[in-house]
């Protein structure tokens, strides 16, 4: 993601229970997520959330420089979870427009 100077949050949101029938037993699956700035020298750890099975994780990031920054999310998708079901959506709250591209593996 490229951010501007500012205050940010970033949220991860997994399907809501609403979008099923009221009789399904749905459980969040477990998730993390990870922040970090890219420097000259690498990767500045910025902040993470801890696990939790809950349908909005959120990584408060505080006052952060302007620049390009990259979020590690990991999920353990409960067994039970639909592979069409298996998505999230990742948000950002700040001063200014945020700007998200998605990186496949080998990517740098």
């Amino acid at each position: 993601m490229h951010t501007s100077a500012g205050e940010q949050t970033i949220s991860l949101s997994q399907k809501d229970t609403r979008f099923y029938a009221d009789n399904a037993d749905i459980k969040y699956s477990n998730c993390r997520v990870i922040v970090a700035k890219k420097t000259d020298d690498g990767l500045l750890y910025i902040n993470n959330s801890i696990g939790c099975k809950k349908r909005d994780t959120y990584v408060e990031l505080g006052n952060v420089e302007e620049g390009e920054y990259l979020i590690y999310v990991s999920i353990d998708w409960r067994p039970e979870t639909l592979e069409e079901d298996r998505f999230f959506n990742i948000t950002s709250y700040g001063f200014k427009q945020t700007k998200f591209s998605k990186l496949e593996k080998g990517d740098e």
